[in-house]
């Protein structure tokens, strides 16, 4: 999976430059065309309209409409060189964004701060960044990373990476075959439909592959582990107690002696 970084200043790319005036809040409005649209440190409301856009919220509590184009966000960021009125383009503290990416192969950062970010359609890539974050990816094949904080990660249609990070996160793979990664902290995997794989990382977690063939591999710590309905592949080799139970179809178990295994799992092997 992609790290999905900070959007520089850089990022500034050609097109119309439209930037708040005043020192309060603000209603910024793009074209339809490709536009650069800045925000002030107050609680914006900023709509892209059509055109690949970049967007800056700066900070506060952002309301951010990217509309469509193959579009890039950031509900924070920071004005580039050469912006006019500088001194309405202090960053100011980070806030609660909510952002709706639109169509488009969309790259989003909602900053820090407790943000809302939704994909919608196309391809995007969005990542929370701090705070406590909730994501939904929308239609198609979507990169998610929930960064710090106790997020909940939703991937919708499509054939998507969803990557937790830090902190006890809610990650739910929707439909299609999907990748799902807890990293560290006690998370709670549902892959839902599909042949999805599921990653719990460090931590005590909860993985449940739901219906299709799924892969479930616990990582340190002692995790739940269920198969549900599907030819799953459960790995639980970790040195810690683990609980598995594996559901219908025909279901293959790697697991440590001291873990507790369902009389439902077909073939088990402990190490």
């Amino acid at each position: 999976m992609k790290t999905l970084k900070r959007i520089a200043a850089a990022a500034v790319a050609a097109g119309v430059l439209v930037t708040a005036t005043v020192a309060m809040a603000a209603v910024v409005n793009g074209t339809p065309g490709n536009d650069n649209l800045i925000g002030t440190a107050q609680d914006d409301q900023i709509s892209g309209f059509a055109g690949n856009d970049v967007i800056l919220g700066l900070g506060a509590n952002d309301t951010i409409d990217a509309g469509a184009g193959n579009d890039t966000v950031d509900g924070d960021g920071e004005c580039p060189p050469g912006t006019p009125q500088p001194q309405y383009c202090s960053p100011g503290n980070s806030g609660e964004d909510l952002i709706n990416a639109g169509d488009g192969d969309d790259t989003v950062n909602g900053g820090a701060g407790d943000d809302t970010i939704n994909g919608q359609a196309d391809d995007d890539t969005l990542a929370g960044d701090e705070g406590v974050d909730t994501i939904s990816g929308g239609d198609d094949d979507d990169e998610i990373a929930g960064d710090e904080g106790a997020d909940r990660l939703s991937g919708g249609d499509g054939e998507d990476e969803i990557d937790g990070d830090d902190g006890n996160d809610r990650i739910s793979g929707n439909d299609d075959d999907d990748v799902l990664d807890g990293g560290d902290g006690n998370d709670q995997l549902g892959g839902q439909d599909g042949d999805d794989r599921l990653s719990g990382g460090d931590g005590t977690d909860t993985l449940s592959g739901g219906t299709g063939a799924d892969r479930l591999t616990g990582g340190e710590g002692r995790d739940t582990l269920e198969g549900g309905a599907g030819n799953d592949d459960i790995r639980a080799v970790d040195d810690e107690r683990d609980t598995i139970r594996c559901g219908s179809g025909r279901d293959t178990v790697r697991a440590d002696r001291t873990d507790r295994v369902a009389s439902d799992c077909e073939r088990v092997r402990r190490s």
